[in-house]
Formats: structure tokens, C-alpha cells, sequence
């Protein structure tokens, strides 16, 4: 059936009715005639499904093929699609309401999936406005079912997602990163452009992996950008608070009148000013240049902020 004037939005759709209430799986070339938008031209319109099999993947809608080749056929398990119903009982949905009264996405409204779960609506101002990312529902899928990504984070990146997890208003992927091989965070919003997911199942995250405990302490950690090992002094009033964050195994020098010189891994030179500047004036980086130049800008922009 010719495109015409189908929109995408409504051929996804019915693609998703068709398949989800088959009574069998469907082959291609009945998808094509019965969903209106697609191209009489039969390469054109493989071309069309396949990449609507990647757009509805990426909205969490697995598509399961059922042969290959020619003799393929496609269907949507409705045990995939549906959410299960969860059985709460009145204090659960109670205790869910509350949660998601207080805490939710900025812009977004929970009524519509609190209904769904027998909860009643969310209630009031939120305390806590997570921040959105249209990108985020792939995210999750992906972790969830173990599919590789690709995308571009100052270069290109294959990763295997481990975890998704939101701190100080950021939301980072804890990941196995193919390119450099070994494990990297990755800020959301720092991710360049789209973000294309693979097959599901390509690989196994390490057992009883805990994206809270992955994720690092200190905001200087959390970048994608090879480290810069900060050597930093700070006198004997601070000493043991740096001690206790950064680790006795960061301690490179302990001088007699109290002060010690540490060594820190620094990935976001702007993750490390608010940590820094909270020994105030108790601290002083030794190097390498660099970092100093950049840390005597920082103070000189200050300065002059206040002059």
C-alpha cells in the first residue's frame, strides 16, 4: 500500500496492533500490504520496517522474529508489551503515590502510569525533580536486556551498559566501554546525538553488579576523558578529611607539620572545583601546569566576579 499521506507515528502504530493481536506471526510482505504507509516498492519497504523494528525497539517494543530469510515471520509477545499487574495492596499503592508525589521527571505527569499500577495520582509539587532525557526509556532498555550501544562521547563509543543512575542531577550509564576496554560513567546529556542499541542478550554484566556502589564518590570522577593525576596539598587542619575521602593509598607525601600532599585521578577538571574549593583556602594543586592554570582562572574569575 503507497505511503500517502500515513504518518510514521500512525504506521508504528498499527504495526504494533497488528502484530500484537495476531493470532500467529505475521510475514513481511502481509505487513507491508495491510498497514497503510508503506511503499509498493518492495525493497523500500524492507527498508521501512527494518527500520521501524529499530525505532519501536528503542521505544522498549521487541519485535520477535520467527524463522529467517524468507520464510521470517514477526510477532509481539503480549507478555512483553503489557505491565503485569502488581497485585499492591492498599499501604503499597499508598507508599507508591507518596514516592511518586515527591519525586518524579521534570515536565512529566505519573497520573496515567500510577493508574495503571492501582495507585491513585500524584499529588502537589514534587521535592524532587529528576531531570529528563528523551533518551533515557532506550537507556533503560538497554541495560535491561543486555543490548550494546553505540554512540558518540567526544569519539565514537561501543559500550556494554551495566547501569543507569541519577546523581546530583545528572543521569550517568555505568559501562564496559569496548573502545577503551575497560569500565567508564557516562554523563546522559553529554552523549552526542542518537544513540543506536544492538540485539538483546549480547552480553553478560559482572554478577551481582551495583550501579550505586559503581558509580563514583566525587564529581571529578565522572567523566569520559582519560585522567589527569592531580597532586594537591592540603595543610594539617584538613589533612585527615582528605585522607578520609580520597583514600590513604592517594597519600603520596606526609610532611612533619601535619600537612599531606595527595595524588588524585581527575576526568572533569569542573567536577573537581566545588570538592577543591570546599577546603577553601586549606588546600593548593601542585600540579600538573595545566590543571593549576586551570584552577587559577577559576579563582581569577571569582575575584573578578566580586571586585
Amino acid at each position: 500500500m503507497a505511503a500517502g499521506t500515513i504518518s510514521k507515528v500512525e504506521r508504528l502504530a498499527n504495526v504494533v496492533a497488528m502484530l500484537l493481536y495476531a493470532p500467529e506471526p505475521v510475514a513481511l510482505v502481509t505487513i507491508v500490504h495491510e498497514v497503510p504507509g508503506y511503499s509498493d516498492n518492495a525493497d523500500s519497504a524492507r527498508v521501512q520496517f527494518e527500520r521501524d523494528k529499530a525505532d519501536l525497539r528503542t521505544e522498549g517494543i521487541e519485535l520477535e522474529t520467527v524463522g529467517s530469510g524468507a520464510d521470517a515471520r514477526y510477532r509481539i509477545d503480549p507478555a512483553t508489551y503489557y505491565l503485569p499487574d502488581l497485585g499492591l495492596g492498599a499501604e503499597e499503592a499508598l507508599a507508591l503515590n507518596v514516592a511518586a508525589s515527591a519525586v518524579r521527571f521534570e515536565g512529566d505527569d505519573p497520573d496515567e502510569a500510577l493508574h495503571k499500577v492501582g495507585a491513585a495520582g500524584a499529588d502537589g509539587s514534587p521535592l524532587v525533580a529528576l531531570p529528563a532525557d528523551p533518551r533515557l526509556p532506550a537507556l533503560y532498555e538497554a541495560v535491561r536486556s543486555h543490548r550494546v550501544l553505540s554512540f558518540r562521547y567526544g569519539s565514537e563509543r561501543e559500550v556494554e551498559p551495566y547501569g543507569l543512575l541519577c546523581r546530583d542531577a545528572f543521569w550517568y550509564v555505568i559501562a564496559f566501554d569496548r573502545t577503551r576496554s575497560e569500565r567508564r560513567t557516562f554523563r546522559v546529556d553529554r552523549i552526542e546525538g542518537d544513540i543506536d542499541a544492538g540485539e538483546a542478550g549480547a552480553f553478560t554484566p559482572p554478577a551481582a553488579f551495583d550501579a550505586g556502589s559503581a558509580l563514583p564518590n566525587h564529581a571529578y570522577e565522572l567523566a569520559p576523558g582519560d585522567p589527569v593525576e592531580a597532586v594537591i596539598e592540603v595543610d594539617r587542619v584538613m589533612a585527615a578529611r582528605v585522607v578520609r575521602e580520597v583514600g590513604a593509598a592517594a597519600v603520596r607525601e606526609r610532611r612533619d607539620d601535619g600537612s599531606v600532599v595527595v595524588a588524585i585521578p581527575v576526568l572533569n577538571p569542573e567536577g573537581m572545583r566545588s570538592w577543591l574549593f570546599g577546603f577553601l583556602d586549606h588546600a593548593r594543586v601542585l600540579g600538573p601546569p595545566e590543571l593549576v592554570d586551570v584552577v587559577t582562572g577559576w579563582l581569577s574569575a571569582m575575584a573578578g566576579e566580586r571586585g
